[in-house]
């Protein structure tokens, strides 16, 4: 993921790979305790991926999810 080239510094410009925050990733709905479902009043249950993030930053371990570290490019 990470290249020799994670950062590239020019006369008009710096160009750098910067880490993202962690994103959760849910690998099988099925899997989820209930208190990391939202029950909306209609039609499907879904994910509490806020409630899911903040479990797994603190370390919990989840069934059904995980989380994802990605990177974007920045440019100074």
């Amino acid at each position: 993921e990470l290249s020799p080239l994670d950062d590239i510094e020019e006369p008009n410009v710096h160009v750098r790979l910067q880490k993202n925050p962690p994103h959760v990733c849910i690998d099988d709905d099925d899997k989820l305790p209930a208190e990391f479902i939202i029950t909306p009043p209609v039609p499907d249950d879904r994910p509490d991926k806020a409630a899911l993030k903040k479990a797994l930053t603190a370390g919990q371990k989840v069934p059904g999810a995980r989380l994802d570290y990605s990177f974007r490019v920045v440019i100074d």
